[in-house]
């Protein structure tokens, strides 16, 4: 009978790298947190609040004016506890390490790593910048606009120019490097873009363009009618400049669904601003729907947005307060449009967390916890005597949140 111990063991070593080499998101993200959660074995709970930084206003003159500190948080919640099972016999278990990580293993953290990406993605739910023609594919006229456009969104909201990503899905990978084969640039590149059929390092101001397969498609709201502004509802409201409400009448009459979560809008006459000066910019401010909302019978809907409509104060997000009746337009397409939603981010705009999972002291026959660069693997094999098999199992234990969704641009096609 083999040491099912000793293998599981050995085995268990090349979870974490492997996972950690298959991820796309995850890796170009901020990880500062997980030591927060892993060194305690998640003891301090599931959640954990992290402060984001505070905005001033420059005052003019001698006369002191202090400004009203909000403190905002923002939560990391690690709730999801994702496993993947299967069973190997006492031959399986027989074979070297090598060939079980291959049959085994590396499929299994392959799986893992891009449920993981996928997760990360759906934070696309809270990022409103956004750019593309969803729906659309880009095209030689538009591929590299569309690019430097959305890491100039990041750029207006105060990020750092460094540390920036881009990461599209194989679609639209293959619509903009052909929509940009035509353009001037260094041979070198254009070879090994040539060669490789991806982009290569340090293109229009990203440190990085990647390919992933776990990139979100969204589907838009049910729609319908001519959405306003409602000034009868109070127009808009919000507690902090994260999240508020917007009122919109117009709307067509008890559609359930009429708006989805991370159907971005605009709304005439309001503009973004830049987050240090306050100075206008040229563009419509976007807001994010952070949650499905139905029309009522009269044509009303109330939308929680992100950020709140603050058009004044240190923590303003826009130029103007919504107008009674102003024309609000859906950015995201059409009716029930689905689009895939691309990510051009700094590093900081989103985190990705794991947790050590305890380990069992009954129940099971062998039990391994391994740790690479705070990425946390479990694996645990017990035997089913029915079968007369080993069942196995191999547990991570993550979360993800937006820290700084201004510091992230959506790239819809």
């Amino acid at each position: 009978m083999p040491n099912v111990q000793a293998v599981t063991d050995k085995v268990a070593r090349d979870m974490p790298l492997l996972f950690k080499n298959n991820t796309i998101l995850a890796s170009k993200v901020n990880r500062q947190f997980d030591k927060e959660f892993v060194a305690s074995s998640g003891k301090i709970g599931y959640t954990l609040r992290v402060r984001q930084p505070n905005k001033f206003s420059v005052n003019t003159g001698a006369t002191f004016s202090a400004t009203d500190i909000a403190d905002p948080t923002t939560l990391i919640t690690v709730q999801g506890q994702k496993h993947v099972d299967f069973l190997l016999s006492y031959a399986d278990l027989t074979m070297n390490t090598e060939d079980l990580t291959k049959r085994y293993v590396m499929p299994a953290m392959q799986t893992l790593a891009a449920q993981a990406d996928l997760e990360g993605f759906l934070l696309y739910k809270k990022i409103a910048n956004l750019v593309g023609t969803p729906g659309t594919a880009p095209t030689a006229a538009n591929a590299a606009s569309i690019l430097m456009d959305a890491n100039a969104k990041i750029t207006n909201q105060s990020a750092p120019t460094n540390d920036r990503h881009l990461i599209v899905s194989p679609n639209l990978q293959v619509g903009l490097i052909d929509g940009m084969k035509g353009l001037f640039n260094n041979q070198s590149i254009i070879g090994k873009q040539f060669k490789n059929g991806a982009f290569a390092e340090g293109i229009l101001g990203y440190d990085d363009i990647s390919m992933a397969q776990s990139v979100a498609t969204h589907t838009v709201g049910a729609l319908g009618g001519t959405p306003q502004v409602d000034a009868a509802q109070g127009a808009s409201s919000g507690a902090s400049y994260q999240e508020g409400t917007l009122n919109v009448k117009g709307a067509s009459n008890s559609i359930a669904g009429w708006a989805k979560a991370g159907d971005v809008v605009t709304i005439n006459g309001v503009y973004d601003v830049n987050p240090l000066t306050k100075a206008t910019l040229s563009n419509l401010k976007q807001f994010v729907v952070t949650a499905d909302a139905d029309s009522s019978g009269t044509g009303i809907v109330a939308l929680s947005i992100a950020p709140a409509i603050l058009y004044g104060g240190p923590y303003q997000t826009c130029s103007d307060q919504a107008a009674n009746s102003a024309t609000i337009t859906i950015s995201t397409g059409t009716t029930k449009l689905k689009s895939q939603q691309a990510l051009a981010f700094h590093g900081d705009a989103l985190t990705f967390v794991m947790a050590d999972l305890d380990m069992p002291t009954s129940g099971v026959i062998a039990a391994s916890r391994m740790s690479v660069d705070d990425y946390s693997f479990r694996m645990l094999a017990y035997y089913n005597g029915d079968e007369d098999q080993f069942r196995v199992r191999i547990d991570g234990l993550w979360g993800w949140a937006a820290l700084r969704p201004e510091w992230a641009t959506r790239v819809a096609f």
